[in-house]
């Protein structure tokens, strides 16, 4: 179970990790230890039992998910490993980064913040015609 604490924000604020010292947050310990990873170059047959199992050796496993597509189900080659050590969890960067599963080489690493935006639609328009357009100021 993992350690949580309350703590006034100012705290925080003081050394730049929050910008408002005004409210409370709980902060959960255990959070910062967790290593989120990224498991590149997936066969597309492998499966969430056949990642757990490649990593198990180098730690305890929070959780796996190989991602599918969303129309035809398929494996797109790539998931997510959570290991709530972060040694364990570079150890197993270093040990199965390179190596074989299902007759492909792993990419393995620390998996990067969600950018905002990214995938398809929304954001602004690029130009073209309709929608958006910015009116012009009236003349008189």
């Amino acid at each position: 179970m993992p350690f949580l604490a309350a703590f006034p924000v100012s705290q925080f604020f003081r050394f730049g990790f929050l910008s408002s010292p005004t409210k409370t947050f709980i902060l959960d310990w255990g959070a910062f230890n967790t290593m989120k990873l990224f498991v590149g170059n997936l066969s597309f047959q492998t499966t969430e039992d056949e990642v757990l199992r490649a990593f198990t050796p180098y730690g305890n496993v929070e959780s796996v998910s190989v991602l599918t597509d969303r129309m035809t189900g398929q494996s797109r080659g790539f998931g997510f490993v959570e290991m709530p050590d972060r040694t364990e969890a570079q150890n197993a960067i270093n040990a199965l980064n390179g190596a074989e599963l299902n007759g492909r080489a792993l990419n393995v690493n620390e998996a990067r913040p969600k950018t905002e935006g990214g995938g398809f639609g929304g954001g602004k328009p690029k130009g073209g015609f309709g929608g958006h357009k910015s009116r012009r100021e009236p003349r008189w």
